[in-house]
């Protein structure tokens, strides 16, 4: 082969794989962009009004519904876009309403779809029939309802008195994060907590550092505490 027709090959064969290189990463860039999008499209904002206290009911709900309540500066209410009509929001007096209906089977929705409500604070919330999760929250006083089948999972708050109480089948975890954290950054923790177990309910706390804790458990009742959880009541038995 001729020395000019080798040469002319291999400049052709570096300009494919130039321009193929170069689809690569607009391609690439093209996803990421679509990714972006879709993510920022999932959710469709429902509310941004104030609230003291928070009722959620998923009874009716047909799927796996969950809720999220997370702190933030500002009062918002978001949900995933195909379930945003049939998650009904109610405002009535300081008491923010949630009611999960019935979806249609059309919709063929089968895996989770969360509602997250973002808040400065506020004073109780209440789970019924609902899987839900409680981050970041910073407050002094919070009650905490669980009635049928719900269950809550609580973690990385700041709480100075928490009373939870629970009812029926429903289920509590409580869940801290006490890995070293960046500097100047204050660790989560709950001071005092007053639980009650009612029915077939369940409560668990591992390695939490209570200042306190004051449980009343039914017979049916199941709580289970270890680590630092336990040191409060050991101490109050050494007392007594």
């Amino acid at each position: 082969m001729k020395t000019s027709n080798k040469l002319l090959l291999g400049f052709i064969g570096v300009l494919f794989a130039g321009m193929l290189t170069s689809n690569f990463i607009l391609k690439a860039k093209y996803d990421k962009i679509k990714s972006e999008k879709i993510e920022a499209d999932e959710y469709r904002t429902l509310s941004k009004e104030a609230f003291k206290y928070l009722k959620v009911d998923g009874t009716d709900a047909n799927f796996d519904s969950r809720i999220s309540v997370e702190f933030a500066p500002d009062y918002e209410i978001s949900s995933f876009q195909d379930i945003s009509e049939f998650a009904k929001i109610n405002f009535k007096g300081d008491t923010l309403l949630v009611k999960f209906e019935k979806i249609p089977d059309s919709l063929n929705i089968h895996d989770g779809r969360r509602l997250i409500i973002r808040c400065p604070s506020m004073y109780s919330f209440e789970l019924q029939n609902i899987d839900g999760s409680m981050n970041k929250f910073k407050v002094s006083d919070l009650i905490v309802k669980l009635k049928g089948s719900s269950s809550l999972n609580v973690l990385e708050n700041q709480i100075d008195n928490l009373i939870i109480e629970e009812s029926d089948s429903s289920s509590c975890d409580l869940n801290m994060d006490y890995q070293e954290e960046e500097k100047g950054a204050t660790q989560s923790y709950i001071n005092h907590l007053k639980l009650t177990l009612k029915d077939r309910s369940s409560f668990k706390a591992d390695d939490i550092p209570f200042k306190t804790i004051d449980p009343i458990v039914g017979d049916s009742a199941d709580i289970s505490l270890s680590g630092a959880s336990l040191r409060p009541l050991l101490k109050k038995n050494v007392q007594q």
